[in-house]
């Protein structure tokens, strides 16, 4: 699998390490030739008062990064209620719950373990640092801030080591919660749900979301963390965790990030058209079509390549369907259909991830999973027969 790009978090946490390390040795090369060059001399209390209040904000900056990499999770925006669990959840719910929480929680608690010692590494770390930068601006000899500058650089380590034991952990945690709880979960509703996708699977979502036209930009990088059917009336439905990366002004950009289908139709439509949420980002390779469907026109847009009404094209009875996913769900939703393919990106973020903090086995994480699991899959179904069907 290829790696996704870097969280915002750790961005933060490499920006302002470097920063702080560039502000540093520049501190201590004017404290130093202050000397024997007096222009240096003269600047070095501006640049002892600057470069403190910037090694401040800098230390804060990294704190807040430690802090964000904790929820860099998706966190669940759907609203579900369990007094509507139907018993097929609740049934599949007790069976995971008395065989898998105690033992989950106990991983839990030792990923907890670990959090506290990446916490304690960075703060030790970034103020055995502070220490050694006031020592050198305001205590002499420098020899002294220079010896506790090399003991705080070799502190810096430690973060390092404690991220790499919290990485293992972590990755056995949601392991355990993947291949055991929530493939159970699903086996217990006759949903087939497998941690690892298929062979080559990357490399034909890769040439679907390209070929079918479902962004403007070409993705070039394809994640799948999951992959799961069902058999709905005779017929298959996939449903793939996806995030697709792709380029913009020589930046990685985030395409999208969600569950993803597609399946082969029984018509051809051309190049057909997409239908989207208004409140998704524009694309700009296609033309809106200009028309008022009440409901309809209030959430979602219609786009083809001459902005025209497509012909043939059951445009109520597909809106009727997504007006309905999104009002009860508010599931963003994007539909691109192209020649006899269909496919649809459903903007979920980030699905069957178990709580950091918290419960290990939140039923209410889990309704909102299973919630959208079948309410993707059988939208994509419905989509399909009505196209199918037109």
């Amino acid at each position: 699998m290829k790696k996704k790009e870097l969280a915002m978090p750790q961005k933060m946490f490499n920006i302002s390490i470097i920063a702080m390390f560039c502000i540093f040795m520049v501190a201590l090369i004017v404290a130093n030739l202050g000397e024997y060059i007096e222009t240096l001399a003269k600047i070095w209390p501006i640049v002892k008062i600057v470069s403190i209040i910037l090694e401040i904000i800098l230390a804060s900056v990294l704190i807040i990064s430690i802090g964000l990499s904790r929820f860099n999770g998706y966190q669940l925006t759907i609203n579900v209620s369990l007094e509507d669990a139907p018993s097929e959840f609740n049934n599949a719910y007790e069976k995971i719950y008395e065989k898998y929480f105690k033992y989950l929680k106990k991983l839990k608690g030792k990923l907890g373990i670990i959090e506290i010692m990446v916490w304690f590494s960075y703060v030790l770390a970034v103020l055995s640092w502070a220490i050694a930068y006031v020592v050198i601006a305001y205590v002499e000899p420098q020899e002294l801030g220079i010896v506790l500058f090399v003991v705080a650089l070799s502190l810096m380590g430690l973060p390092s080591i404690s991220l790499a034991i919290r990485g293992n952990k972590k990755i056995k945690y949601i392991r355990y919660f993947k291949e055991f709880c929530i493939k159970e979960f699903f086996d217990s509703i006759n949903v087939r749900f497998f941690n690892l996708p298929p062979v080559d699977c990357e490399r034909h979502l890769l040439y679907i979301f390209n070929d079918i036209r479902c962004d403007s930009k070409n993705a070039y990088i394809v994640n799948v963390d999951d992959y799961i059917e069902k058999d709905i009336n005779g017929k298959t439905v996939k449903l793939y965790e996806t995030s697709f990366n792709g380029t913009f002004n020589q930046e990685d950009l985030l395409l999208f990030n969600g569950m993803f289908s597609y399946e082969k139709l029984d018509k051809e439509f051309g190049e057909g058209f997409r239908i989207k949420n208004n409140d998704l980002y524009e694309n700009n390779d296609l033309k809106k079509v200009d028309f008022n469907l009440s409901k309809f026109s209030q959430n979602f847009s219609l786009y083809t390549v001459d902005g025209k009404m497509p012909i043939d094209v059951p445009i109520n009875e597909l809106s009727e369907k997504l007006v309905d996913l999104y009002n009860k769900y508010g599931i963003g939703v994007e539909i691109n259909v192209r020649y006899n393919v269909l496919a649809i990106k459903f903007y979920t973020g980030d699905m069957f991830e178990p709580a950091i903090i918290g419960k290990p086995l939140d039923k209410e994480i889990l309704y909102a999973y299973y919630t959208m699991v079948e309410a993707c899959m059988q939208t994509f179904y419905e989509m399909m027969e009505i196209l199918n069907n037109r």
